[in-house]
């Protein structure tokens, strides 16, 4: 993922790819019904998007 995507949690800056691997969010986003292979998609349709458009 693109460093502009960046969250900061506690100490550590997260992209949200990382944030999305992360167990406790994991364990989160299952309890609210949503499927993380959706959510990597979503990520990597924006990210070929962004590409095409060519921002940086």
């Amino acid at each position: 993922m693109n460093r502009d995507s960046e969250i900061a949690v506690g100490s550590r800056n997260l992209t949200l790819g990382e944030l999305v691997r992360d167990p406790l969010i994991q364990a989160m986003m299952k309890s609210d019904g949503v499927d993380r292979a959706s959510i990597e998609a979503l990520f990597a349709g924006l990210a070929r998007r962004r590409q095409k458009s060519g921002a940086s």
